[in-house]
């Protein structure tokens, strides 16, 4: 499946962010839309891209790789 802007939005905000809610707002959605967003995106790259401690997100080496090119990908679909 092709990758989706959205998805890659949400997974933008979520590198920043220190929590899934925290994206959540950011984005004006729900913390439910955010993680179903970032797991069809792993399962699209195949591959964790955080490592999950509680409730705080923290990007892994294949998120660290993914989110160069997510922000390259993004700001040349703007």
């Amino acid at each position: 499946m092709p990758l989706s802007l959205a998805d890659l939005r949400v997974f933008c905000s979520a590198a920043r962010q220190p929590t899934l809610g925290a994206a959540a707002l950011e984005l004006h959605l729900t913390p439910s839309a955010v993680s179903k967003a970032l797991r069809r995106l792993e399962d699209d790259m195949g591959a964790p891209l955080f490592d999950r401690s509680g409730k705080q997100l923290l990007l892994n080496d294949s998120g660290r790789l993914l989110l160069a090119r997510a922000r390259t990908l993004l700001a040349l679909a703007e």
